[in-house]
C-alpha cells in the first residue's frame, strides 16, 4: 500500500485553515497546566459491569489507517520522512484493522472500529474507485467489501470529504438512517455513503465507524466544515448507552477482540481501574474535544527517569506506539540485538528473532507493561519492524501495541479513561 500524504482531501485541508479548525501544531509537545487540559464532565462514571451490548472484533489484514488530521499534525510536528521525502511505510507494515458487524437501514455489513476518527460511512453500490491520483480504475482495484444497496434520507448540501493517513480518501454524500451496532439501534444516525474512493481494502470490510468527537467530523458545506453528532454521541443522547465504551483488543486467537457500549466485554482482566483524564489535544492551541487524549504519569524502562510528561493518543485505528524522538531511540538501542533506523522506511527496523526492552505505560499510578510480543511485528515479506517508533514532537499515539495489554474504557461523560490489565 502506497504511504503518501500529499493527497489530503479538501475535508483536511479546510480543517486545518478554517477559523474554527484544528490549527497546525507547535513545535514541541511538553505539558504544562495539566488541570486546565481536562474536558468538563457531564455525567458521573459509568459503572465498570459487563455488558451485554458487545461485538466480537475480526482482525482483517487491511493495513493500519490514521486519520488524516492525526497524520497532518504529526507531518507537521517532524514525524520522520524517508529519504525520498515521502512518508514512511511503517505504519503500513505488520498493522491490523478491527471490524465486526453493523447494520445500517435493513443490510449487514462489516465495518472498521476506529477510536480515532468520528464519522460513519459505508461504500455505496456503483462507486468510482479511484488511483491516488483520482483516475478511475477497476472497481475491484478498491477490495471493499459488499457494497451498501440500500437508501439514505439524504442531507441537501453536505458533502463527505476525508482522507487518512496513507493518502486513501473517500467522498460522497450524507443522509440518515437507523443504524443498530451490538444490539442497540440509533435512530435517524447521520452516515456517509462513499460514491467515490481511493482504498487498498481487505475484501471484507465496507466502511468505517468513528467513535471520537464531533469536532473531527468530515461534512462540508463548500469549504466550510460542518459538525454533527457521531453515532456513539448520538447512542448517548438518544439514552440507549451509559456515555461510555471499552475495547479489549486481543493479539491472537479466534478474534480479534471485543467493544463492548455502556460497559465492559467478556474478557477476563485485573478488575482494579486505573484512571486518568481525557485532555484536550493541546497540538495547535485547539480548545475543542478531538481525540481521546491522555497524559501518562510516565513511561518505565530503562534510562526513563527524566522522561518528560506528554500526551498521548489512544488510537485503535494506529497499529504502532509512536514516542517522542529521544524515547524511541533509547527504547530501539535497548533491543537485542538494537532496532536500527532504516532511512529508507523513515523507521526502525529489527532482528526478527530480537528480545524486546521492558517497556510499561503508567497510568493513574498504575503500571501497564507491554508484551514484548507485541514490540516485533512482521510484515507479509518478512521484514520485522519494532512495535516503538519515533513520532516526531508529536501528536503521540498509544496504538494497538499498547491496547492489546489492556481493557480500555472511553468514559466520555466522565471525561476519563480508565484501563485495567487484560490477561488472555
Amino acid at each position: 500500500m502506497a504511504a503518501q500524504l500529499s493527497l489530503l482531501s479538501l475535508s483536511i485541508l479546510s480543517l486545518l485553515t478554517t477559523s474554527n479548525a484544528l490549527a497546525l501544531p507547535e513545535n514541541h509537545l511538553e505539558v504544562r497546566g495539566l488541570q486546565s487540559l481536562q474536558i468538563e464532565k457531564t455525567a458521573a462514571a459509568a459503572p465498570d459491569a459487563v455488558t451485554n451490548n458487545y461485538l466480537v472484533l475480526e482482525k482483517s489484514n487491511m493495513s493500519s489507517i490514521s486519520n488524516a488530521v492525526l497524520s497532518s499534525l504529526q507531518q507537521a510536528n517532524g514525524l520522520r520522512k524517508r529519504q525520498d521525502g515521502s512518508t514512511p511505510l511503517i505504519p503500513l507494515l505488520g498493522g491490523a484493522e478491527f471490524v465486526s458487524e453493523v447494520t445500517i437501514g435493513s443490510q449487514t455489513v462489516k465495518m472498521i472500529m476506529d477510536t480515532g476518527s468520528s464519522d460513519t460511512w459505508l461504500i455505496k453500490e456503483g462507486f468510482e474507485c479511484t488511483d491516488s491520483n483520482r483516475k478511475a480504475v477497476d472497481e475491484s482495484t478498491c477490495n471493499f467489501g459488499p457494497t451498501y444497496d440500500g437508501t439514505i434520507t439524504q442531507i441537501a448540501g453536505q458533502d463527505f470529504q476525508i482522507s487518512y493517513g496513507d493518502g486513501e480518501f473517500v467522498t460522497g454524500v450524507f443522509g440518515t438512517q437507523d443504524v443498530e451496532i451490538a444490539g442497540i439501534t440509533v435512530q435517524d444516525q447521520q452516515v456517509a455513503l462513499g460514491t467515490s474512493a481511493f482504498w487498498n481494502g481487505d475484501g471484507i470490510s465496507s466502511g468505517l465507524v468513528g467513535l471520537a468527537y464531533p469536532a473531527i467530523t468530515s461534512a462540508f458545506k463548500g469549504n466550510t466544515r460542518i459538525s454533527y453528532d457521531p453515532l456513539f454521541t448520538s447512542m448517548t443522547k438518544q439514552g440507549l448507552s451509559s456515555s461510555m465504551f471499552s475495547m479489549a483488543i486481543q493479539r491472537g486467537g479466534q478474534t480479534g477482540g471485543f467493544i463492548a457500549f455502556g460497559g465492559l466485554p467478556p474478557v477476563t482482566f485485573d478488575e482494579t481501574f486505573a484512571k486518568t483524564p481525557i485532555q484536550v489535544l493541546t497540538s495547535g492551541g485547539s480548545s475543542q474535544r478531538t481525540f481521546y487524549t491522555i497524559t501518562p504519569d510516565a513511561l518505565v524502562y530503562t534510562g526513563s527517569a527524566k522522561t518528560q510528561k506528554s500526551q498521548y493518543i489512544v488510537d485503535s485505528g494506529t497499529t504502532l506506539a509512536y514516542l517522542p524522538t529521544n524515547v524511541a531511540k533509547t527504547l530501539n538501542g535497548l533491543f537485542t540485538p538494537k532496532a536500527r533506523l532504516d532511512p529508507s522506511q523513515g523507521a526502525y527496523v529489527v532482528n526478527c528473532n530480537a528480545k524486546a526492552p521492558s517497556l510499561g505505560v503508567k497510568i493513574g499510578g498504575t503500571t501497564f507493561n507491554i508484551n514484548p510480543a507485541d514490540m516485533v511485528l512482521r510484515d507479509p515479506s518478512g521484514l520485522c519492524i519494532s512495535g516503538i517508533q519515533d513520532g516526531g514532537s508529536g501528536p503521540f499515539i498509544l496504538g494497538d501495541v499498547f491496547m492489546q495489554n489492556v481493557v480500555a474504557v472511553f468514559d466520555v461523560g466522565a471525561a476519563e479513561m480508565r484501563f485495567a490489565a487484560h490477561d488472555y
